[in-house]
């Protein structure tokens, strides 16, 4: 691949970040399930066969899970996810304003899209159809067919539904990272005037939203980043406890009180609960 589409692929990962990918659930039950990948790490506890598609138009993962084959495919402005097994696909979709869940088993299909102002599920089984429309807070509902059963074969396919998107994100979170989660580091912990270095070390910005900033030692605190704070490639930022205003290179006000000792350390976790690095004091 040349430089010009390792940019374009760079650039289209990047605004990915504007999109929301986490949303309150539909009916307060769902949440549309994102992650951006741009890295993998090896998985050991869990066999699996790793397949990449890198190109300037997409970017492509597949994995064979011993839970069916996971596939994440990211596209400008579009993110895809899907798990396939020969009785089963579950999918769900995301675009600026558009989120899609999908099941399709042997027995029925479920399908649910939310849009800014409107939640629509739609089932079909041999049974019969059923369709629920939430807009602006009114709920309509129409039934066809054995109407019992089609609401019985409904609630089965929401709460396999359900499962099945738990599972896609527990495999998403053990195959895969975020966009650069290898590639930020803590470069620099100073005990004795409480601030922490934290750098990019790769060539994609990095947003680090829900991401946090941890001490191990004595009364623990956490930092968590401010939304829409980002990395910028081969940049740095350095977290102050005392108080300050703000900039792309420090933040202030963390809160995070270090002990001047050489087995004080700080982690950086990401927006998983993942740590991606640790470093002790340089400076105590």
């Amino acid at each position: 691949m040349n430089i010009g589409d390792v940019m374009i692929v760079a650039s289209i990962i990047a605004g990915l970040v504007a999109i929301p990918f986490t949303a309150s659930r539909i009916f307060n039950e769902y949440k549309p399930i994102g992650t951006s990948v741009i890295e993998m790490e090896d998985v050991s506890d869990i066999p699996g066969k790793l397949t990449k598609h890198l190109s300037s138009e997409k970017f492509e993962q597949r994995f064979q899970t011993p839970f069916g084959e996971l596939i994440v495919r990211v596209k400008s402005s579009e993110m895809y996810q899907e798990l396939l097994r020969p009785d089963m696909r579950v999918i769900v979709s995301e675009t600026p304003g558009t989120t899609e869940w999908k099941l399709i088993t042997k027995e029925y299909t479920l399908n649910i899209i939310r849009m800014d102002s409107e939640i629509r599920e739609t089932f079909r089984s041999p049974s019969g159809y059923l369709e629920k429309v939430k807009v602006m807070g009114n709920v309509s509902e129409s039934i066809m067919g054995d109407t019992e059963r089609v609401k019985n074969e409904y609630q089965e396919a929401t709460e396999l539904l359900y499962e099945k998107i738990e599972e896609i994100e527990r495999l998403t979170r053990e195959y895969m990272s975020l966009p650069g989660s290898s590639t930020v580091k803590i470069t620099y912990v100073n005990c004795t005037g409480d601030w922490v270095e934290i750098t990019n070390e790769g060539d994609i910005t990095v947003s680090l939203i829900g991401w946090k900033l941890n001490d191990t030692m004595g009364s623990t605190s956490s930092y968590s980043f401010p939304d829409g704070f980002r990395l910028r490639p081969n940049g740095k930022v350095r977290v102050f406890r005392e108080s300050g205003t703000d900039t792309e290179t420090e933040i202030y006000n963390s809160g995070i009180t270090l002990n001047n000792d050489p087995d004080e350390s700080v982690i950086l976790i990401n927006q998983y609960g993942k740590i991606v690095s640790k470093r002790y004091c340089d400076e105590y």
